[in-house]
């Protein structure tokens, strides 16, 4: 994945960040009722990951993610395509059978996220020259994406009625840690500089959702809200000042509140609301964010082009997400009692 060298200790922590968010994840958003069945389907979903890179290896066929030389860096990026995946998929587990959660969960994680990994780092994204510093805002503009799918076109009972554990957000501290060291080309020294940076975005997002006062006040829900809002903004354009990002994180974050009512005032379930708000709206703003934050001289198009370079790949990200969304119609769903 990441082609520069990375110290090792840095490497071995960017790995336990990530099998944390894919613990915090699960408690977030699912119900402890399910964390047996989650344990059993998110190990075979890194066995099948390992297995899929072996047959990459024993025939010797280019596989860009799962053919990477170092295994630490390929576990980060599996867990991480778990826990997004999970992140996506909330929604809908209590209307799919397992096998059928299973296997969508298979393809997001061995068939989208890989391919689109590939587009971003190797192939077209990359030689048109899309504009995203950190190279992982995909896994964002998927998991939102798809929760916005399954909200408005495959809407069920929501995941959990009530989060177990207030204090689960703890475990996606270290989000940035383990997506900086997977997908970026920052050589140690740049991620250690970079890791307050997006603690300060936090902050700053922190404040402004803050200043906006709320019926309901669930401190578990702003954290996460920031946390995730923070990572996918400041991730495409990290590199500039972060003096430039603090006033927009703020005023993003003041609307922030705002849509979640007119969402709640929709019928939106609040898990939904949550990840998409992060996941697909700012996530998307943060996608045209280097006409604002990066100076033009950076730019590698005129503006014209870059709009529409940056916007294709926004909508081809979505596109293919709607796409994988929509298979859930032809899997076996949960019989009604």
């Amino acid at each position: 994945m990441n082609e520069i060298f990375i110290n090792p200790d840095l490497v071995l922590l960017s790995l336990v960040s990530s099998i944390l968010f894919v613990v915090g994840v699960i408690r977030s958003y699912y119900l402890s009722e399910d964390y047996n069945r989650l344990e059993f389907n998110s190990a075979f979903f890194v066995i099948v990951m390992f297995v899929i890179r072996s047959i990459g290896f024993v025939f010797n066929i280019h596989l860009s993610f799962f053919t990477q030389s170092d295994t630490l860096l390929f576990l980060n990026g599996t867990f991480l395509f778990l826990g997004f995946s999970l992140l996506a998929l909330n929604s809908v587990i209590t209307k799919l059978t397992n096998i059928s959660f299973v296997f969508i969960m298979l393809i997001l994680g061995i068939l989208l996220f890989p391919f689109l990994y590939f587009l971003v780092k190797e192939s077209v994204f990359s030689e048109i020259h899309v504009l995203d510093q950190g190279k992982f805002s995909f896994l964002f503009l998927v998991s939102g994406s798809i929760v916005w799918f399954f909200e408005v076109f495959f809407k069920g009972e929501e995941a959990i009625q009530e989060h177990e554990n207030k204090h689960s957000s703890i475990f996606l501290l270290g989000l940035p840690l383990a997506l900086l060291t997977t997908f970026s080309n920052l050589n140690t020294e740049s991620i250690y500089l970079n890791l307050p940076k997006f603690i300060i975005i936090f902050a700053s997002f922190l404040i402004g959702i803050g200043l906006v006062p709320r019926k309901s006040n669930n401190s578990r829900k702003v954290s996460l809200l920031a946390i995730l809002s923070s990572t996918t903004f400041y991730g495409l354009t990290m590199t500039e000042s972060i003096w430039i990002h603090l006033p927009i994180s703020i005023v993003i974050g003041i609307f922030v509140p705002l849509v979640w009512d007119w969402l709640a005032n929709k019928n939106w379930s609040d898990s939904a609301i949550e990840l998409f708000i992060p996941n697909c709206l700012i996530a998307s703003l943060a996608v045209f964010s280097p006409f604002l934050l990066v100076k033009s001289q950076d730019w590698f198009h005129s503006p014209l082009v870059m709009l529409g370079v940056q916007t294709l790949f926004l909508l081809s990200v979505f596109l293919l997400s709607a796409l994988v969304a929509s298979l859930v119609y032809l899997f076996p769903k949960k019989r009604k009692n």
